[in-house]
């Protein structure tokens, strides 16, 4: 008697029992964003204070705005025209461009076509003299500048006559960072302060102090208490083998800019969330964004490792130690952040910079920086990079970078205009 073979068992799911599977499989193991999820933004208010927010998709997907090179400011044959660090690159109304020259502690300005014209400033203590200097704004024909080194705010117009100097208050702290306000004629100064003084490990709150002209307080504010976690960058030299490196961590950290679209705007970096308060200290808009911290790939962080690794064994005493430190400091348990830096146009964008965990060499070059864009209603749209640079913005439509080659060493102010990219969305015209 032949013994008959079972049927082999067949197990087949039509397509209503696996939308049925897919539905329990997403209720149970919910990812970050389930497919097919779209953008939403709604606005509320509550009690008078206006609430945006977000769900973490972006409007647009695609890159955002892709950048157009427009021209590069060069030094030419008159030595007066030379750089050393230069830094921040503004656009001023009139088409003039403005640069700081930090090396030589004094302020550039440059004609439409990128042309060397005029500087004013210079190393010292005395007036319309720096120690640390930050070109702050250029407005109205007004150029201010913040000196870290002497905590006072100086102003020159843009053909370079000195106006005025003002001291920031002993009682302001440390200042982190410093910003000049300039509403209806009367000249504010904004202040956020941190007791580590920022670049440091540990606990830290921020405040904000805003002055009146004649440096006295008008209000300020303290906010809560935020983690934040540095790894500081070094250089090394002589005879060691390594002649730059890098490795930087940013985390949560205090931010704060100042809009005369937006007013200021604070941002603890630990939440999506962007804080907008007018120059009385009320807090007016709120906006939410939804987003997943960014944390770093185990890949890079194997990588790094194995590269400071590599550094500590080749470098024996001091350096060694710091490499070993910057090691130790890398493999703390991972804090995670949603941007490391803000800035907002005079469109009234809202660009936040990715945080980074990078490391590079001579040899190796930038790669790109990428950035969240936010609209002037506190609308998510999406994603943007911008070309690798040591400090950028946005004005008057275009984008205002201070390049660096890590091949040749050089620094090089570009400027670009912002075009549509993949996802069609145009910036406004200036």
């Amino acid at each position: 008697m032949m013994r008959r073979c079972a049927a082999p068992l067949r197990l087949g799911i039509d397509g209503r029992h696996l939308r049925i599977v897919c539905l329990l499989l997403l209720t149970l193991f919910p990812g970050p964003v389930a497919r097919g999820q779209q953008h939403t933004f709604r606005i509320d208010e509550r009690d008078g204070v206006r609430i945006a927010e977000n769900n973490g998709i972006p409007k647009y997907s695609g890159e955002l705005f892709a950048y157009e090179p427009l021209l590069t400011i060069k030094e030419d044959e008159r030595p007066e025209s030379l750089l050393y660090r230069p830094g921040q690159l503004f656009l001023d109304g009139s088409g003039q461009y403005v640069m700081a020259d930090g090396g030589n502690m004094r302020i550039c300005a440059y004609d439409s076509t990128g042309r060397f014209r005029r500087s004013f400033g210079r190393l010292g203590g005395g007036p319309g003299e720096f120690q640390y200097l930050r070109l702050q704004s250029v407005r109205d024909g007004i150029v201010s500048i913040f000196d870290f080194g002497q905590r006072r705010t100086t102003r020159y117009s843009i053909e370079g006559e000195l106006l005025d100097v003002t001291p920031v208050p002993s009682e302001a702290g440390t200042i982190l960072d410093f910003f000049e306000l300039a509403p209806s004629g009367e000249r504010l100064a904004l202040a956020i302060e941190t007791p580590l003084g920022g670049f440091r490990s540990g606990r830290e709150w921020a405040r904000l102090t805003v002055f009146d002209a004649r440096g006295d307080s008008c209000w300020d504010h303290t906010f809560d208490p935020v983690e934040v976690s540095y790894t500081l960058s070094f250089r090394t030299g002589g005879g060691n083998e390594v002649t730059d490196v890098f490795v930087y961590h940013f985390s949560s950290r205090p931010m704060c800019v100042f809009s005369p679209i937006a007013g200021i705007v604070y941002s603890s970096g630990r939440e999506p969330r962007l804080e907008f308060y007018d120059l009385t200290g009320a807090l007016k808009r709120v906006v939410t964004i939804g987003l997943a911290s960014e944390g770093v790939s185990r890949a890079e962080r194997r990588r790094i490792d194995r590269f400071l690794q590599e550094r500590i064994e080749k470098n024996p005493g001091y350096m060694g130690e710091r490499f070993r430190a910057q090691r130790e400091q890398l493999q703390l348990p991972e804090r995670k952040a949603f941007w490391s830096d803000m800035e907002i146009d005079d469109a009234g964008f809202i660009w936040l910079r990715f945080p980074t965990l990078q490391m590079w060499e001579l040899e190796r070059p930038l790669e790109s920086h990428r950035y969240y864009v936010v609209g002037p209603d506190g609308e998510y749209l999406g994603i943007t990079q911008r070309p690798a640079c040591s400090d950028s913005r946005v004005m008057g439509g275009r984008l205002l970078a201070t390049l660096l080659d890590t091949e040749s060493r050089e620094t090089s102010l570009a400027v670009f205009t912002v075009c549509p990219a993949s996802s069609g969305l145009r910036y406004p015209a200036p």
